[in-house]
């Protein structure tokens, strides 16, 4: 029976690293749910582009907005500063003041 090590796992992470690409129908279905109209669905499905080129065009500022983030229930990083340094957030004359003597 083989033994699973260190090395049996990384090679299974390392399997599971193109399990992001996926066909272009599946693609193009994605981006018709999202609102994309047919025609714009199918070039854009077609895309070569990667991750970070996606991430800078209009194909991704069109679909995920933030509107449709926040449904979804995830947070602005700002809020959630907001809420974790209230102190940091008021005007600089709200707070007691020092003095030296």
């Amino acid at each position: 029976m083989p033994r699973h090590n260190a090395l049996d796992s990384q090679m299974a992470a390392c399997s599971d690293l193109n399990r992001w690409q996926v066909g272009q129908t599946q693609k193009r279905r994605s981006l018709i749910r999202l609102g994309v109209q047919q025609g714009q669905a199918y070039a854009w499905s077609r895309s070569r582009m990667g991750g970070w080129a996606i991430a800078q065009s209009p194909i991704l500022r069109t679909t995920i907005t933030l509107e449709r983030l926040r449904k979804r229930g995830y947070e602005s990083m700002l809020d959630i500063y907001k809420k974790i340094s209230p102190q940091l957030n008021e005007p600089l004359y709200t707070r007691p003041v020092r003095t030296v003597v």
